[in-house]
């Protein structure tokens, strides 16, 4: 009888043992999960916040090369807080009363709404549309292009040169070309007499495009090592 009484105390004490677990299971071991860490995700940008914005007064225009400016609600670009009615932004020269100012953005009421604009975006005047009717024709001179970062008659080695598909410096870049690259000019613009500055028509590869007067040379330029980008 005692025999039989241990055996089935020792019965049921294994029982206990394999039921338990490690005490998160019903019935089961359980295994734990491993630990999971979520990374947030890296912002490159500081968020622009409403002390960041320095108070004024005064009256610009809208200014784009490409068209329309969008206007929005928060001082971010995201595609849900373009201001309601304006979806398709402000047309160049509407005339903006700008509130608050950061070099990024710029705090603007316009029809009673207040809202933001990127500062880039605000001129006191509109510039002046350079056209080809501008342009004074040049017999497919050879050119190079040149920048002279040091100012020292020196074009840098490392420097290269933007080629532009119209005569602005907000208009779309279509090539970088190294200091000392070949050219075919085509037109010219000059915007100030006393320094020649302006604009060129060139070809490059076939391509017809635009550089600053600044960027260009009549004759092929010596180089040193240094690097920099021209507009």
């Amino acid at each position: 009888m005692k025999k039989l009484i241990a055996i089935i105390l020792a019965a049921l004490t294994l029982f206990a043992l394999v039921s338990c677990g490690d005490g998160e299971g019903e019935g089961s071991t359980t295994t734990k999960k491993p630990d999971v860490t979520t990374e947030k995700p890296i912002v490159t940008d500081k968020p622009v916040t409403p002390s960041d914005f320095e108070d004024c007064d005064e009256t610009l225009l809208v200014y784009d090369f490409n068209g329309a400016v969008k206007i929005r609600t928060s001082p971010e670009i995201k595609d849900d807080n373009l201001v309601e009615g304006y979806e398709d932004g402000l047309q160049n020269g509407t005339e903006v009363r700008r509130i608050g100012y950061h070099e990024d953005w710029s705090k603007i009421v316009y029809n009673g709404i207040t809202c933001y604009i990127a500062t880039s975006r605000l001129v006191e005047e509109l510039p002046k549309e350079i056209t080809d009717a501008d342009f004074t024709a040049v017999d497919n001179k050879k050119v190079y292009a040149y920048y002279d970062n040091n100012d020292d008659g020196k074009c840098d080695e490392g420097a290269q040169i933007n080629l532009r598909t119209a005569p602005s410096l907000q208009a779309a870049s279509v090539n970088v070309l190294d200091c000392g690259t070949e050219l075919v000019q085509i037109g010219v613009y000059v915007e100030d007499a006393e320094t020649g500055a302006g604009w060129s028509k060139v070809i490059y590869n076939g391509v017809t495009c635009y550089t600053r007067n600044s960027c260009i040379s009549e004759t092929q330029p010596h180089t040193e090592v240094e690097s920099t980008t021209a507009a």
